[in-house]
């Protein structure tokens, strides 16, 4: 999740690039140390049986996200002739949009 959240930082800003002159660490170790201290807060607030409850649908999160990022990429950033074709697009937004729903139900109150 860590490298997950660095990546998109560091490939969505050009303003995170060039903190510290472009180390990617100034940016990596931060993220990990604010997941690391979430962690131990959701240690101490949830019974056992939310936290893996509580740890997919974080993860269903970081699959929306990242798979628009990904698009963006993918469209914007590569050169025309090798950017992936229709259907792979429409997928990734099929992707987005079926675990957007399933966080969606979670934050809602759904099932689980």
């Amino acid at each position: 999740m860590t490298r997950s959240i660095t990546d998109i930082l560091w490939t969505g800003s050009r303003r995170v690039r060039t903190v510290r002159g472009g180390d990617i660490r100034f940016v990596y170790y931060p993220v990990l140390g604010v997941l690391a201290v979430w962690g131990i807060i959701a240690l101490r607030l949830a019974q056992p049986i939310q936290l893996p409850q509580l740890g997919a649908n974080m993860a269903g999160i970081v699959f929306v996200v990242s798979s628009l990022h990904l698009l963006y990429i993918n469209t914007r950033l590569l050169p025309p002739e090798i950017r992936p074709p229709l259907w792979r697009r429409v997928a990734l937004v099929a992707m987005s949009l079926c675990y957007g729903a399933f966080v969606a139900l979670w934050l809602w109150g759904g099932p689980g």
